[in-house]
Parts: C-alpha cells; sequence; structure tokens
C-alpha cells in the first residue's frame, strides 16, 4: 500500500530538519516581497489581535468539538499554526500589514500546497494568512536558494495570492466604501460545443476592474450582461472540481498564475482582481506578460478557446521563429488539448499563427512578418500592454462591514416585544374578569368548577379529535399534500392530537369520580405547558432583539450598568434555544429559495489535482495528467452547492459553508445548532409567506428569490431573515393575543381542575369524618 498521503505514518521524507526548515523560510521570504512589490495596503501600525473561542466557534460547537478560548483561536486551532500570545496585546505584530505563516502538513497525493487566510479585519481584509506546504522538504537544504525560487515561484505566490484573498467567496461579497455589494461576479451557465446544451454553471466577472482589463486583453468591449451581449465574461475555473471558482479558468488565462497553467505570470488582470477586493493597490508596473488568447475576441472567450480568430496585429523581424508563441505551451495538457480550436499550442502551424511573410513593418520602415497577438512573444515595439491599468480609480472598502449589515435591523424597535405585551393585558384580563371563572366563589365553588371543567375539556377534546382526524386524514393522502405538509409535522401533529385526547378522557374520568391526584396532576401539566409557552413567547422575542431590535441606550436606561450582565446572563441561558430557532428559520431560507437548478444532475467533464502535484519531480506532470476523468455532480442524494472550496483553504469545509448558503452545512456552522436538531420545514410554508408578504403590501416572490440565490449568497439569507423578523413585527399583536386567549384559557381549566380536586378532597374528608364519628358513637341497650 502506498504511504503517500497516510496520516500516523512517518516516513524519512516526513521529517524536517532545522536546515530544511531554514531553507523553505528564506525562499518564501523572497517571493513574499515579490508579492508586497505587486501590493499596496494601508498600513497597520498596530496589527493586534484577539483572545477569544474564535470565527469558527458556532461551527466547531455544532460539530461536537469543544472550544477554548485563545489568541487568534482559529489560526492555532484550525490552521495548526503557533501564535504566540504577544500577538494579542504584547506587540509582536505591530510594524506588519500582514502575518504570513509556513506549515509542514502531512504530504497529501497530487497536492503541493494550499493557501488562505485565519484571520481578518471586520472588512475582512486577511491579516494572518498561511501557506501550508504538503510536498516533502526532505533534503530540500542542499539546493541552492536562487534555483529553488525560480523552481517554486508560481506555487509560493499563486497560494499567497489565495491567503490574500484571491477565491469565490471574497470576490462574492466584496464591498464599496459605502458597504454595499459590487457584485462583481456572477453565476451562469455554460454552453456545449452546439451553444444549448448546458454543461456547466460557474462563475463570471461582469464588472469591475480585473473585468476591465480583460476586455483590452481579448480586445473584447461587450457588456457580459444585457441583451446583444458578445460574451459573458471572465470565467473562474469550472473544471477541475479541486479548483472550482478559486482560479481563472485555464482554457482562458493559461498563462496566469492562478490558473491551473503552471506558469509564474502575475497578470494584471490578477492584480485588478485584487483591487477590486477593495483591500489593496496594485502596482501594474510588476505585471508580468501573457500570451495566451491575446486579442483574440469575445468569441474566443464565450467557448472557451474551442474558436479562434485571426487577429495579425503583431509584427515580428525574425520571420516564423518569432511567431511560435510560449515554449512553455508545450507541457502536455490533455483537457486543453482535447478542448482548444488548435489544442495545447495555437502557433504550432503557420496557418493556426497568422503568419504572413514579408509585409512591411510598421510606419513603413524595412520588412516585417505578420502574425496573431498572441504567437508574437517578442513583437516590434515590444509589448506596452503588460502593465495596462484600469482607466477607473479604485473602491476600496472601508469600516467594520459587519456593522453596516447589522445596521440592516436598525427598522425592528420595541415591536418586538408586542408578544409579550400582550401577555401582560392578558394577566390583567385574567385578574380583573376571568378570576370569577378561574377562582369560583365559596358557595358556587363545586358546581361552577365542575361545570367550566367539564366545558373546556369537551371544548378541547372536539378540538383534539378534529386534530387527530385530520392528521390520519392526511397522512392517509400523503401523496396528494406531501407537498404542503412533511411527515415530521404529521407525526408531531398525530402526537399532540393523540396527547389531548387522552388528556381530556383522563381528567374527564377523574372529574366524574372525583380523582384527586389525577385532576391535581392535570393541573400542574397544564400550568407547565403555560410556563413553556411563555417562554417560547419570549424566545422569540429575545431572538429578534439580539438581532439588534431595541436600541442599547433604551436598555441602558431601564437596567443602567446591569444591562451588560443582563445581556450575558440571557445569553448564556438562551445560547442553544436561540440558536435552533435561528436555525430553523435558516432552514426555512433554504427550503424557499434555494435555486432549484441546483439540485439537477450534472456532468461536469475533466477533473484534476490540487495547485501543484505531491513533488517537485513530477509537478508539471501530474497538475496536467489528471484532467482525464469526469465528475457527476448532485447525484446519489448529494446536492450541488454555489460554490465549491476546492483544496485552497485548511479551513474548507467550515469557511465554504459559511460563505455559502447552498451548503448543507450552513445552518448549522453559522448559527451553531446542532444539525439533528434543525428539521427540514414543509413546503406550505413558502406559498404562504408569500402570500403574508403580499396581503401588507410588500411582496416577496419565491421565483425571484430562487433566481438570485447563489448571486445574493449571505446577503439574501440576511434580507430573508429581515424578511421573517418584520413578520413577526406585523403579526406580533394577532400572535400575542392569540397565545394570550391560549394561556388564559389553560390557566383557567388548570385553576377548575385544582379547585375540583380541592373540594373532592374535602368532601372525602368530611365523608371520612363522618364515618369515623358514626363508628365512634356510643351504642345506647334499653331494657324494658
Amino acid at each position: 500500500m502506498s504511504p503517500e498521503g497516510c496520516w500516523s505514518t512517518c516516513l524519512q521524507t516526513d521529517v524536517v530538519t532545522e536546515a530544511d526548515r531554514i531553507k523553505v523560510r528564506e525562499v518564501v521570504t523572497i517571493l513574499a516581497a515579490e508579492v508586497s512589490n505587486m501590493l499596496a495596503v494601508l498600513p497597520q501600525s498596530a496589527l493586534t489581535f484577539t483572545t477569544g473561542p474564535g470565527t469558527f466557534s458556532r461551527a466547531l460547537t455544532s460539530r461536537g468539538y469543544p472550544v477554548q478560548s485563545s489568541c487568534a483561536a482559529d489560526c492555532r486551532t484550525l490552521s495548526s499554526v503557533f501564535v504566540d500570545s504577544a500577538y494579542c496585546g504584547g506587540g509582536l505584530g505591530h510594524g506588519y500589514d500582514v502575518i504570513l505563516s509556513v506549515t509542514k502538513p502531512p504530504g497529501v497525493a497530487g497536492v503541493a500546497g494550499t493557501g488562505s487566510s485565519c484571520a481578518a479585519d471586520g472588512a475582512s481584509k486577511p491579516l494572518w494568512i498561511v501557506l501550508a506546504w504538503h510536498m516533502s522538504i526532505a533534503g530540500i537544504a542542499s539546493t541552492p536558494t536562487a534555483t529553488l525560487v525560480d523552481q517554486h515561484r508560481g506555487f509560493i505566490i499563486h497560494e499567497i495570492m489565495h491567503g490574500l484573498g484571491f477565491m469565490n467567496s471574497q470576490f462574492n461579497y466584496a464591498r464599496d466604501a459605502a458597504g454595499n455589494r459590487k457584485h462583481l461576479i456572477q453565476l451562469k451557465p455554460v454552453y456545449g460545443a452546439d451553444g444549448t446544451t448546458v454543461i456547466d454553471e460557474v462563475w463570471f466577472f461582469t464588472k469591475g476592474r480585473a473585468f476591465e482589463v480583460a476586455q483590452t486583453y481579448f480586445n473584447c468591449q461587450s457588456n457580459a450582461t444585457g441583451a446583444g451581449r458578445l460574451w459573458d465574461g471572465l470565467p473562474l475555473m469550472g473544471v477541475p472540481e479541486a479548483g472550482r471558482a478559486a482560479h481563472w479558468e485555464t482554457l482562458v488565462m493559461r498563462d496566469d498564475v492562478m490558473s491551473y497553467g503552471l506558469h509564474d505570470i502575475v497578470s494584471s488582470i490578477t492584480l485588478a482582481a485584487m483591487e477590486d477586493l477593495g483591500f489593496y493597490l496594485a502596482n501594474y508596473t510588476a505585471a508580468g506578460c501573457m500570451s495566451w488568447g491575446r486579442r483574440q475576441g469575445c468569441a474566443y472567450v464565450l467557448r472557451r478557446c474551442a474558436v479562434q480568430s485571426h487577429d495579425q496585429s503583431s509584427y515580428v523581424t525574425n520571420g516564423r521563429a518569432g511567431c511560435r508563441g510560449d515554449p512553455h505551451w508545450s507541457t502536455p495538457d490533455t483537457y486543453l488539448d482535447a478542448t482548444c480550436a488548435h489544442g495545447i499550442d495555437p502557433c504550432g502551424t503557420a496557418a493556426s499563427a497568422g503568419f504572413t511573410l514579408q509585409v512591411a513593418c510598421p510606419g513603413g520602415t524595412g520588412t516585417c512578418s505578420r502574425c496573431d497577438a498572441q504567437c508574437a512573444l517578442t513583437p516590434v515595439g515590444g509589448r506596452s500592454d503588460c502593465a495596462i491599468s484600469p482607466a477607473t480609480n479604485p473602491d476600496s472598502t472601508e469600516g467594520d462591514v459587519l456593522d453596516r449589515l447589522r445596521s440592516r435591523f436598525d427598522s425592528i424597535d420595541w415591536q418586538a416585544w408586542l408578544m409579550l405585551s400582550t401577555y401582560l393585558l392578558g394577566f390583567l384580563l385574567f385578574s380583573l374578569l376571568v378570576r370569577k371563572l378561574a377562582c369560583p366563589t365559596a358557595h358556587a365553588k363545586r358546581c361552577t368548577a365542575r361545570c367550566i371543567a367539564y366545558v373546556l375539556l369537551f371544548f378541547v377534546g372536539i378540538l383534539a379529535g378534529g386534530l387527530t382526524g385530520g392528521t390520519g386524514f392526511l397522512y392517509y393522502k400523503r401523496d396528494l399534500f406531501e407537498a404542503f405538509i412533511g411527515m415530521n409535522t404529521l407525526v408531531v401533529c398525530g402526537a399532540v392530537g393523540i396527547a389531548l385526547v387522552l388528556f381530556c378522557i383522563l381528567e374527564l374520568y377523574a372529574l366524574r369520580n372525583e380523582h384527586t391526584l389525577i385532576l391535581r396532576l392535570g393541573f400542574w401539566v397544564l400550568f407547565l405547558l403555560c410556563i413553556v409557552e411563555i417562554l417560547g413567547s419570549f424566545l422569540a422575542c429575545y431572538w429578534v432583539y439580539s438581532l439588534g431590535a431595541v436600541p442599547g441606550d433604551t436598555l441602558e436606561s431601564l437596567f443602567g450598568d446591569s444591562k451588560e450582565d443582563i445581556d450575558s446572563f440571557l445569553a448564556n441561558i438562551l445560547e442553544k434555544p436561540v440558536s435552533v430557532a435561528e436555525g430553523l428559520v435558516c432552514m426555512t431560507y433554504q427550503k424557499c429559495c434555494r435555486d432549484p437548478s441546483l439540485d439537477f444532475e450534472k456532468s461536469r467533464g475533466g477533473v484534476g489535482g490540487a495547485d501543484t502535484a505531491g513533488n517537485t519531480a513530477n509537478y508539471n506532470q501530474t497538475r496536467s495528467g489528471n484532467r482525464t476523468a469526469s465528475v457527476i455532480f448532485a447525484v446519489n442524494g448529494t446536492h450541488a452547492t454555489c460554490t465549491n472550496p476546492g483544496m485552497h483553504s485548511s479551513l474548507n469545509d467550515l469557511d465554504a459553508a459559511l460563505h455559502d448558503p447552498s451548503n448543507e452545512n450552513f445552518c448549522a456552522y453559522s448559527t451553531g445548532a446542532p444539525r439533528h436538531l434543525l428539521g427540514h420545514p414543509p413546503e406550505a410554508i413558502c406559498p404562504l409567506l408569500e402570500l403574508a408578504q403580499a396581503y401588507y403590501g410588500q411582496p416577496w416572490h419565491r421565483t425571484q428569490c430562487q433566481a438570485d440565490f447563489c448571486n445574493e449568497g449571505i446577503d439574501g439569507y440576511l434580507s430573508f431573515v429581515t424578511l421573517f423578523v418584520g413578520l413577526l413585527q406585523r403579526y406580533a399583536w394577532p400572535l400575542g393575543i392569540g397565545l394570550a386567549i391560549l394561556v388564559i384559557l389553560e390557566l383557567v381549566l388548570a385553576c377548575n381542575l385544582r379547585t375540583a380536586g380541592f373540594m373532592a378532597s374535602k368532601r372525602m374528608q368530611i365523608k371520612k369524618i363522618k364515618k369515623d364519628m358514626e363508628q365512634a358513637r356510643p351504642t345506647y341497650t334499653f331494657e324494658l
């Protein structure tokens, strides 16, 4: 059995010597400096991290892992990084903009490494990035540093760029200075050779700085949206699945370091994409020169190199030798060879290169040869387009984005507590108007208490019987109603109905036979049920409050300095039920808004390894040779997701789930609720939401929510939470009144059962006393 990728099996090649460690650090430091020359950032004069449970504590809790508070907890717990406590208050990070850690996890076959971030600021700008070096470094100290720098430049820069934010989730949620989504990328279908068959669905840059530079590079000035467009934008990777949405599509951007083309060129398009994040300012003079696809037009990108045009816009002075393209293209790649119009080498022949011999040079001075721009590696006049920058100014992200998102809930004010207010009114009503029904006067206690209890029990029994019978009918006809009510709901309704019927029968029997113990048991059952209902209402109100519904200054005016202690106490006590309540709302969002197309079977041709191969020797061959299989997505009970994390983060599962509402773990991870407590809501709740919103003149359309599901991402979920909380606001009075009436009726029944039990016990005592008196009465005998 091959030991590659095996954990707990230590080989000689896994041993990290001090000399090897120093060499790796030296190489990474040199290449990190190259990245620093490409990107500038606002200085972090006092970079300090926080001590706490970490961003992913809820997700870890949901999975049953213990969570401990520590400095930069996510880096320590999930990225296996050594974190000095001086980074949290000791000033160790002062003077740096970002911390870069290199780890050496056990090797994974076909993977050279991964890049990720484990700590970020309030605007999601990475502050601590991690390069996990998977391939063996045994004996690396014996190789000259310059050789290692050239050999690993593409790999290390690639992973550092991932750590700095080159990934789908960052592009998708990039925001401007006002906190608004830029909507840089959109999820769009990819069509096959016939132009009509959908073969995949990938993310495209449709606006922004990277899109603008790509328009110039590919000579395609068309918009990517709207009628009459000539392309769909610049695509991110579709296959291999391991790199989906986290890289440029290799078919289109083969030369760029952020594709799987095995090159180390950092193009102006990649630098512009980093600027699109809003964190960085790019140095375009440091950009490298790509050739693949240059000036090939809109159709070339739209058809993913399956068509080629002849622009013949470049002139060379060295004949055919100057029009052979990049020598790097000779690297074998079955994926490109099978897809692109001229395989891996579009300039392999004079015809495919658009080569023309003996033409006048530009300006009429001398004789040149002419060919397509992508084939002329050193054209006359050089390449001035490599360092081209967008014409527009960059738009940065400023401030704490989370604070701006929380401001969405500012409109949810004191109305959140209306439900509890109705309980207060109900208590007053109970005290003033219903008191005689609950506590009959002494001379009428027996008759009144028993009569009231009989009436209410018969009423509840009829309702319970109807509920039980209706549930049975729905179960019998479940094929007709399964779209509107789930099996779990039927089971719960049936159980509640049967329990209520049995309760009514038992209490009626106790009333008829004056069974004191059963009557008192009925009182306590109803009393505890009232407590549970009141606590449930309080939980709903507290959940709305926890979203920021009640202004903090109002609470401070009520509770003064003790507000913080009260908040902390309530948060600790109600953390689990609140998380479950929020999780159920999240499940409702997934039920109503999940894009149905995600659940269809999709065949995605081609799959490959991760960023690099398992070792340096077969680095190129493994990267290109793995793209021959096919992936069947969304079959056998699994569902497709809007994004795929690939293998570019040590936080793949957690980070991807928290940024993708289509992920099956999103609700559990984002709320901290155990997955087994998050049942799927019935289908009927979705049309009910539409009706409720339409009734108040604020229409919400499920079809639109489904269409925006992937593109809106977390923002769509936050909007749905706002909608749901708004419904609680609008229906607070009727819901509160209904629940208050229910609680009052339960209290009336409970008190009368208790009174009936008390009177029955009293009568039994009187009977016993009379019986004892009769037995103790003296017997007189008279003689006549």
